[in-house]
């Protein structure tokens, strides 16, 4: 996997999966369930680890959800009790999104359970599979802590708004992947699903 990022020579492509990859055909077999995988150090790096040795995948991958980071600056965040279900994140209303604070990832939320996780993986893994986590984008982030509709708007009426919520959630995705390294991870993947919907002008 490091050898193809780097783009050297590989005998084969690396059957490695950046996204989530925890299904629910891997917890019953593991015992390993959502939403306790989600929140506890321990359950989160038994799931991964199951993910690459019972389905054979090359790589591990953490958390299992992208609302870490919103969570841990101050959003509310939901979780199931359906080990199918993701967690989901109340969105904030207008000026609320002003009260989020720069999370940090050694105290704040589940981003210190995340790390625990990371270190786990890296103990036992011995450096021979890659571990991956996942760091929401900005952007991501922001889509988390604020109704889309809102965001849309801002664009609009108050573009200087999202600019300065961006940059603190700029700070806060720097400094999580900061730590993750520092805890073992091997590969930081960006991980965002809303920008592509906003489109190019409002993008840039």
């Amino acid at each position: 996997m490091l050898a193809a990022l780097a783009r050297e020579n590989t005998d084969r492509p690396p059957a490695a999966v950046p996204t989530q990859n925890a299904i629910e055909e891997v917890m019953v077999a593991s015992g390993f369930f959502w939403p306790k995988a989600q929140q506890s150090a321990r359950e989160m790096a038994g799931l991964a680890w199951a993910c690459h040795e019972i389905a054979g995948i090359e790589s591990i991958r953490v958390p299992f959800d992208l609302t870490v980071e919103a969570e841990a600056m101050g959003c509310t965040v939901r979780f199931g009790t359906d080990p199918t279900t993701p967690p989901l994140a109340t969105p904030l209303k207008g000026a609320e999104v002003d009260l989020l604070t720069i999370a940090s990832p050694y105290k704040d939320g589940r981003m210190p359970e995340v790390l625990k996780a990371i270190e786990l993986l890296k103990a036992r893994s011995q450096d021979q599979v890659p571990i991956i986590t996942a760091i929401a984008t900005p952007f991501e982030i922001l889509s988390s802590s604020m109704d889309f509709e809102a965001i849309a708007m801002c664009f609009i009426e108050d573009p200087e708004f999202l600019k300065a919520q961006l940059s603190k959630m700029t700070e806060v995705s720097i400094s999580y992947a900061r730590a993750a390294v520092k805890a073992g991870s091997d590969i930081i993947f960006l991980a965002d699903g809303t920008s592509q919907s906003i489109g190019a002008p409002y993008f840039k």
